[in-house]
């Protein structure tokens, strides 16, 4: 029984990242149409900017071009990646 909550808790985890990292893209994709402010694109805003304010510290100043939405994709990337082998040493 515990096997399968400890199962489910990583699965619930890394698709909780991958639902992250592709609200992260949609986000992208919102800057550069600029859709007027519903619900969707506000909740989507308060979900992201917070990582994106993280990600901007980490990253340097490159003129127009924003890496920081990469940044936090490859941020959560390693949370999988550490989410993965985390899982791999409980369940042998």
């Amino acid at each position: 029984m515990s096997s399968q909550i400890i199962q489910f808790s990583f699965l619930f985890l890394a698709n909780t990242i991958k639902a992250l990292q592709f609200l992260i893209f949609i986000v992208i994709i919102m800057s550069w149409f600029r859709p007027k402010d519903n619900f969707f694109t506000i909740w989507a805003k308060k979900i992201v900017y917070p990582m994106l304010i993280i990600a901007r510290k980490i990253t340097p100043r490159t003129g127009m071009i924003d890496f920081s939405p990469l940044v936090a994709i490859i941020i959560l990337d390693l949370f999988t990646l550490l989410l993965n082998l985390l899982y791999q040493q409980l369940t042998q």
